[in-house]
């Protein structure tokens, strides 16, 4: 069987991929997109938090927000 069909398979039940290319496949398939953006911990760490904590203690209003999260 082909890599591609073990992985829906093994997706499709619920079941531990028989291959490392069924695993690949699997994973390829299902990891969020954010997750390969290198920079995106460090961004979320030193931008997201703190202005998104500004912004839930009035600090700062959506627009404001908006800007730091696009420029940052």
């Amino acid at each position: 069987m082909q890599a591609t069909d073990l992985a829906a398979i093994a997706q499709g039940d619920w079941l531990v991929p028989t291959t490392d290319a069924a695993r690949a496949e699997i994973e390829s398939a299902t990891t969020a997109p954010f997750r390969s953006v290198t920079d995106h911990a460090q961004w979320k760490d030193q931008i997201a938090t703190p202005a998104l904590r500004c912004c839930l203690a009035d600090e700062i209003d959506l627009a404001a927000l908006r800007a730091e999260l696009a420029d940052g």
